[in-house]
């Protein structure tokens, strides 16, 4: 363990060392990255099919920018401070395998997936000072490596113990007949959920797919009590009833000007701040590109958030610089993914639209209007994506964060009626504003 960590701690020190660069996540396959690699850039990370990582210098990866954005093809810089697998790596390489090779390596008893090859780890690589040192410099076959999981079998529930669904959403990504079962045990960020229900809805569906759990631990310090319940079973017989959740709401044209893009005749409306929030707040939005910022008007500080709360008009900039349009087509499966919400269809229109759209962009026959947009295996790129493909089905817009902020079809569609419901209503009473 102490020669772990000491050489954990001399890597970290080395690539401090390094001149700062960049890093920039593009939704493309391997082979299409290649033509895209120039002096300065490196291949850093091979995530998923179409998902892949350059890192270099700041200048190679905003001329890389450049080129994309001229192709309509989204992408999102990483709040890195350094380009790491990258050739800006080479100058610490030869003393950080001076370092590898002091240290005193046994044979690995538990068998894992190299990041550096795809494959299983071999007992001469584990216990090699070179391969220590080719880890650091070279790309990360994250893709290969689930792919070589995929292969030992279908029955594996693969559970992801840090924040967020990052790992999660990679894994969903993978082609396969059966979609792989992902659980995220910590709450993400931007969904505005109690963490202790959170983590305890996972602790079910882990249950719920065979995995053993340590109730005894689980409850530890609590005691429970034995509750007598009816010897019948309970009927699921669900009652629903259709409603307007927009009936007698009415909004004033200044509203409906900053979410659809129109000048206003009053002033503008302005949106909330973005900075921190809570568990029950608005979640933040995605990390904002400087070149994005600097188009939008939008200052910011020297964490990469805005100084000033930003505007509706500002967020549309946003969006509409940083989202193009991109092909991502997956291998259709099975009917439905493992999730912890029932399916609901779609009843309305709207809705019906969007389970279309959702299907054919994560590549599943059976989206509920209540799953999750980021446990179907979405991220802040991909909902920029959807954001654009909204754009152009509805003719509206929605900004990042309101999208952020409802996750699912039926808060989306919901959203998206709101906005066309207010449009006719200020068409028809052109100067009237109606408040709240």
């Amino acid at each position: 363990f102490n020669d772990a960590l000491a050489l954990v701690v001399k890597r970290g020190a080395l690539m401090h060392s390094v001149a700062p660069g960049s890093m920039l996540s593009v939704p493309i396959t391997e082979d299409e990255a290649k033509q895209y690699l120039a002096e300065g850039l490196s291949l850093a990370a091979v995530n998923g099919p179409q998902q892949v990582v350059f890192s270099g210098t700041d200048a190679a990866i905003d001329a890389l920018k450049a080129t994309l954005d001229g192709k309509d093809l989204p992408h999102i810089t990483l709040h890195t401070s350094h380009a790491f697998h990258s050739a800006m790596q080479d100058g610490i390489l030869a003393e950080f395998r001076a370092a590898a090779e002091k240290v005193s390596y046994g044979k690995p008893l538990v068998p894992f997936v190299s990041n550096l090859t795809g494959e299983f780890i071999k007992e001469e690589e584990a216990m090699s000072a070179q391969y220590w040192t080719d880890h650091l410099r070279n790309t990360v076959r994250f893709s290969a490596g689930l792919k070589t999981l995929l292969g030992k079998g279908s029955d594996a529930v693969y559970i992801e113990v840090g924040p967020g669904q990052a790992l999660t959403s990679l894994l969903k990504q993978q082609p396969a007949k059966t979609a792989p079962i992902g659980i995220g045990l910590v709450r993400p960020v931007k969904e505005a959920v109690d963490d202790v229900q959170y983590f305890t809805n996972r602790v079910g569906q882990l249950w719920a797919n065979g995995i053993g759990i340590n109730w005894a631990g689980y409850y530890q310090g609590e005691k429970r009590n034995r509750i007598s319940l009816p010897t019948y079973a309970f009927e699921p017989t669900k009652c629903p009833t259709v409603v307007s959740p927009f009936e007698g709401i009415t909004v004033s044209e200044t509203a409906v000007a900053a979410a659809t893009g129109a000048q206003p005749a009053a002033a503008t409306a302005a949106a909330g701040a973005v900075a921190g929030t809570d568990a029950g707040a608005p979640p933040m939005p995605p990390p904002i590109d400087p070149a994005a910022a600097a188009a939008a008007g939008i200052e910011l500080g020297p964490d990469g958030q805005p100084l000033h709360d930003l505007t509706e008009e500002q967020l549309m900039a946003l969006a509409e610089h940083q989202v193009a349009d991109a092909v991502v087509s997956y291998e259709m499966r099975q009917d439905r993914p493992d999730l912890s919400t029932e399916f609901a269809d779609a009843a309305t229109d709207t809705e019906k639209k969007l389970k279309e759209m959702f299907e054919g962009f994560f590549g599943y026959k059976q989206v509920g209007i209540d799953d999750n947009f980021f446990e179907l295996g979405g991220d802040s790129l991909k909902g920029m994506v959807v954001l654009k493909k909204i754009k152009t089905e509805f003719d509206i817009n929605i900004s990042l964060k309101d999208f952020f902020g409802k996750q699912t079809i039926r808060e989306i569609g919901g959203e998206v009626d709101e906005i066309k419901m207010l449009l006719q209503k200020t068409t028809s009473s052109s100067k009237k504003s109606i408040k709240i």
